[in-house]
């Protein structure tokens, strides 16, 4: 009787008022939770993102400080490496693309004063110039291909990370690392889509004015040829190795010079 009088005067069934009630409100308390789930998900992204850009070796594969472990690869890889390393800058030499000595390879040119080869690669800087930017991709391999160079990648490499590798029997994990730079408005940064999805990391960790490479660059004696490296010394590793280009040594290998012929 109690109950028909209460749904004369709400109109409703009190049960199905309840059920509409507890239905409505959990409806906005799981779109209260969605969005602080979205909310949380969107700020973790954030950090994550800021952690990878402040980073200043998180995309440098080159680190020969960390290297406490490993003397370097040996006498007959060394050679192989030196070897094609002087291949590679005597092919781009002929094509007129300016390059250098960079990274971890520089590192030890500038510290060591002979390069330790920890991570088993040699890492070279080129610039986009016009003597690179007006050849095609299969101009610019094949002398490498006719020198019988194993390129890793393609274009799309390229186009992404703005390097290539370049290897050659028998030794393939032996590896000459190049990264490509382009010159804007004086200051060279490199190229790639990376570059432009973590700009914060490439603009301040791999950029550099291009007043370190003005012509004509210094070299350095590199197995059996001269290579070019950047102007100004020590004053480049301030740029990409900004927390580590003065880092102690203390491995023992670091202090034995090895054969370098």
């Amino acid at each position: 009787m109690r109950g028909r009088i209460l749904v004369m005067a709400t109109g409703k069934c009190p049960l199905l008022h309840a059920a509409r009630l507890v239905k409505q409100t959990g409806w906005r308390l799981f779109g209260s939770w969605r969005r602080l789930l979205i909310l949380g998900c969107i700020v973790l992204l954030v950090m994550v993102y800021l952690h990878v850009n402040l980073n200043s070796t998180f995309f440098v594969e080159s680190r020969p400080w960390e290297s406490k472990e490993k003397c370097g690869v040996g006498s007959a890889g060394r050679r192989h490496l030196m070897n094609i390393t002087n291949q590679v800058s005597q092919i781009l030499d002929e094509m007129h693309i300016v390059h250098w000595l960079f990274y971890g390879t520089l590192w030890e040119m500038r510290r060591l004063k002979y390069p330790l080869m920890s991570g088993n690669s040699v890492d070279i800087g080129i610039l986009a110039n016009r003597a690179f930017t007006d050849k095609t991709w299969r101009k610019f391999l094949a002398p490498f291909k006719s020198a019988g160079f194993i390129v890793s990648g393609n274009k799309e490499r390229l186009f992404i990370k703005g390097s290539m590798n370049f290897r050659r029997n028998p030794f393939k994990d032996l590896v000459v690392k190049v990264y490509t730079f382009y010159n804007c408005n004086g200051i060279v940064q490199r190229t790639g889509l990376w570059s432009w999805l973590f700009f914060i990391n490439y603009k301040k960790y791999h950029s550099f004015p291009s007043s370190f490479l003005a012509p004509a660059l210094p070299k350095v004696r590199f197995g059996r040829v001269d290579i070019p490296v950047p102007r100004g010394g020590l004053e480049i590793l301030r740029y990409i190795y900004p927390t580590n280009w003065n880092e102690n040594i203390t491995s023992h290998c670091y202090f034995t010079k090895p054969l370098l012929d």
